[in-house]
């Protein structure tokens, strides 16, 4: 349903333009329809909004489209359980040769769909998201993801060949998490998706734990804990600096990374459940007042949600459980009402955001 036409504003400015290209954003997602409006009404005043009953909308696919979309991803799910059949109670009686063919034949199969669709997406294929290439994006996305996740079991059938005493360490779990990794991260370099890049969070984060794990069985928490840490820093660098596009998502990953490397760390030996809390409430400070200047709602709730779990727990810990239960449930009640408060008073009180009243 095409926008209704606007009427000229006090600045003498075509609306029309204008109000396609807010529409794009609105149907992308970029915008809400409440920020289109205002918008407007800051470039060509009041008058220029209109009241609408119901939003502008980009054009209706075609049947044929969905039904290709939806043939895909039947089509992938077949795949899947063949696989899941071949790796069953038979998959001890199939060799090497075979074992590779199950996972490599279908991967290239996959990938070579997925460049197949993207060479039939209209217009031509981009790296960034464009208007009514959606389908295909996601589509593509799935199918690098699918092919990534078969070329892992590929390059681990080969690593548990080459040294069979790995298969019951961490050595073929970094090798099949390293492969998907370093493919997914190439797909995102040419289709930036969400679910590339939970895909790249997801393995960045099992790489790290198996590599550690592989380096020394031995490893403590503290070990662990750190390079999730160390690696929840680095992708909310990633974010915020615009070098991963999902900004918002990216830290809400990065605050997963942090918030479970500190808890790691908070289980181990006396330094490094110190260390731990630390994190945890360096991730909160982080959250708070990160959000005063990205006002980025996920900031906020990972203040306020490391808040709320550090302070309780610290305390239950350090007081060697003599608080007793109610004692307990008091302070993780505080904790949680305070985390709130301190929230909602910078979600009222952030620079530029309008207050009640005004």
């Amino acid at each position: 349903m095409d926008a209704p036409p606007l009427p000229p504003g006090p600045t003498g400015v075509p609306p029309g333009p204008l109000n396609e290209a807010l529409a794009r954003l609105v149907s992308r997602g970029t915008l809400t329809p409440e920020q289109a409006d205002a918008v407007l009404a800051e470039t060509l005043g009041p008058a220029a909004v209109p009241a609408r009953t119901s939003r502008p909308r980009g054009p209706r696919r075609a049947w044929t489209s969905v039904l290709a979309e939806v043939g895909a991803y039947v089509g992938g799910a077949f795949v899947v359980a063949a696989i899941a059949v071949f790796t069953g109670q038979g998959w001890h009686r199939i060799g090497t040769a075979g074992r590779l063919f199950v996972f490599g034949v279908p991967a290239v199969l996959v990938l070579l769909a997925a460049a197949g669709v993207a060479r039939a997406t209209p217009g031509g294929w981009s790296v960034h998201e464009r208007e009514g290439t959606g389908p295909w994006r996601r589509l593509v996305a799935t199918l690098v993801l699918g092919g990534g996740a078969l070329l892992g079991g590929f390059t681990g059938v080969i690593a548990n060949a080459a040294r069979p005493h790995t298969s019951e360490g961490a050595g073929v779990a970094t090798v099949v998490t390293g492969t998907m990794l370093a493919v997914w991260a190439l797909g995102y370099l040419v289709c930036r998706s969400p679910l590339l890049h939970l895909g790249c969070a997801a393995a960045a984060g099992a790489t790290v734990i198996s590599g550690l794990n592989w380096v020394d069985p031995g490893v403590g928490p503290a070990a662990i804990g750190l390079g999730l840490l160390v690696l929840g820093a680095v992708w909310a660098g990633l974010s915020l600096t615009g070098v991963l596009d999902e900004r918002t998502l990216g830290v809400i990953a990065a605050a997963v990374m942090g918030f479970v490397g500190a808890e790691t760390m908070a289980q181990g030996g006396s330094v490094a459940r110190a260390v731990g809390y630390l994190a945890l409430a360096g991730i909160a400070v982080a959250g708070l007042v990160g959000y005063v200047s990205t006002r980025l709602v996920a900031v906020l709730v990972v203040g306020v949600v490391a808040l709320a779990t550090v302070v309780p727990q610290a305390v239950i810990d350090y007081t060697g459980g003599a608080l007793g239960a109610a004692g307990a449930l008091l302070v993780v009640g505080l904790s949680i009402v305070g985390a709130s408060v301190i929230g909602l008073r910078l979600r009222r009180d952030v620079p530029g955001r309008p207050q009640p009243g005004t």
